[in-house]
């Protein structure tokens, strides 16, 4: 954990593209399900049976999925609310505090992470999103009882030094420097700014220039201290434990985390999100000629009836863009479509290294236009079990299961509503998918539908005519 929490640091510019792609590309939140050679009765049926839920003497409930015949443990400690509770309003604030914890703690020193993590190969990780955050580790089933003090440490005792918050500080500051460098960095700012301006959604989960400097060690301790509220926690466990053995674990969580008080909290009310049908551009000598460019669009919420078949949509335009704006145009490196957010999402379109700038607003119209309701009826066994094999993939692994759970439970209300989605993907008919085709996807491709991003160097920025 210590090294990657470094290397996560300095390929914040590298994959600050790739964050748009796979923020934006088919992420559709971890909703998994079966394959495609399974039922969803039937999976349901299979894996409804290992869910548990217990409580700690603080009131803290522990989810658990038991994972037949693994030797692996996934632990994730989820804290509620999200950017809209950030200190002053901080951008990046929770996710230096996390680093900042994971630095070294009051039992174990910096040297002595690094070293245990080698020897007993486990990892710890942290993440912060629109709405929560998460840490967590993994580990082999026969060094849970260990690597949970350890964890317990860093979250409950952590040093938080000056010379420790200088030097991530330091990291930080990098990081700034690079992405402000790189044009994809730029695009993804950009790309902010109209997605959520005068919204709540405003303040970032990563580090920003624009507040980086009112990030101090007391701010960051002062923000770290409310997240440790019984009342904002939950912990997902994805591991091979019977009644008995799971049992047993809530009460050894219970045991180290017994010192976290309740303390009061409400969830916040998040807005939908606004498309103003504007084009933000933004110079970057990075890019040179070519451009880096995203569109943002109204879309169907993760629990919105609409949210299938519009994905399934998607998937359709994602191959007629591959093939006739990549392919036949030769008009950019790639394109690919998706939804950014959180509780509330829009949609999105991104275009990465593209080159034919004066006609390619007209060739992803043309491309957009171009699917029809007999192209949907003929595909769409083929297009559900495409989409079916992504979400089933993403279960795959104890932490894709655990994942699956927290987003199940933050977006949908239930730890286990992604066990239904096979189901309601085979439910869904062509004439669900065209019409959300023609309600959200086609208005893209009018002028206003759909705000704009577009970078680019200062000679061929305005050429890009979005």
């Amino acid at each position: 954990m210590i090294f990657s929490r470094k290397y996560k640091k300095d390929r914040s510019s590298i994959l600050a593209f790739q964050f748009l792609i796979f923020f934006c590309v088919l992420t559709f939140f971890l909703a998994s399900c079966a394959s495609s050679k399974n039922s969803g009765n039937s999976f349901y049926a299979d894996n409804i049976v290992d869910f548990r839920t217990e409580k700690l003497s603080n009131g803290i409930p522990v989810y658990f999925k038991q994972n037949h015949g693994s030797k692996v443990v996934v632990l994730r400690m989820v804290f509620e609310g999200g950017v809209v509770l950030y200190d002053s309003k901080i951008d990046g604030i929770e996710d230096f505090a996390f680093d900042l914890a994971f630095h070294g703690s009051k039992n174990y020193s910096y040297e002595d992470l690094q070293r245990l993590e080698f020897e007993k190969s486990f990892s710890t990780i942290s993440s912060c999103s629109k709405d929560y955050s998460i840490a967590g580790f993994t580990c082999i089933a026969r060094d849970l009882d260990l690597v949970t003090d350890v964890f317990a440490d860093s979250i409950l005792n952590p040093n938080m030094s000056e010379s420790d918050f200088d030097q991530l500080y330091n990291l930080a500051n990098q990081s700034l420097v690079s992405r402000k460098a790189d044009p994809s960095s730029v695009l993804g700012l950009e790309l902010s700014k109209l997605a959520y301006e005068d919204h709540p959604y405003a303040v970032s989960a990563q580090v920003q220039e624009k507040s980086i400097s009112k990030l101090t060690l007391d701010a960051v301790k002062r923000h770290y201290e409310t997240l440790l509220n019984p009342s904002r926690i939950k912990f997902f466990v994805v591991a091979d434990m019977n009644v008995d053995e799971t049992k047993e674990f809530a009460k050894k969580l219970s045991t180290v985390f017994a010192s976290l008080e309740k303390k009061s909290y409400s969830k916040s009310s998040i807005p939908k999100p606004s498309v103003k049908g504007i084009t933000n551009y933004a110079a970057n000598q990075q890019a040179g000629e070519t451009g880096y460019i995203a569109g943002l669009f109204e879309c169907p919420d993760k629990d919105d009836s609409d949210y299938i078949p519009y994905a399934l949509a998607t998937l359709y335009l994602d191959d007629i863009f591959f093939e006739q704006v990549r392919e036949k145009a030769g008009a950019v490196y790639f394109m690919g479509t998706g939804v950014v957010g959180g509780k509330h999402l829009l949609g999105a379109i991104s275009a990465y290294k593209a080159n034919n700038s004066k006609n390619l607003k007209q060739v992803i119209f043309d491309a957009i236009n171009s699917l029809d309701e007999s192209t949907i009826e003929k595909k769409l066994e083929q297009y559900k079990n495409k989409y079916i094999t992504i979400l089933f993939n993403s279960s795959q692994n104890a932490a894709g299961i655990a994942g699956n759970m927290i987003s199940s439970l933050e977006y949908f209300g239930s730890e286990t509503a992604y066990l239904r989605r096979s189901e309601k993907v085979q439910a869904v008919n062509a004439g669900q998918v065209y019409a959300a085709y023609e309600k959200y996807l086609k208005k893209v491709a009018q002028d206003g539908g759909a705000s704009w991003a577009v970078v680019s160097n200062e000679e061929s920025l305005k050429t890009f005519g979005f």
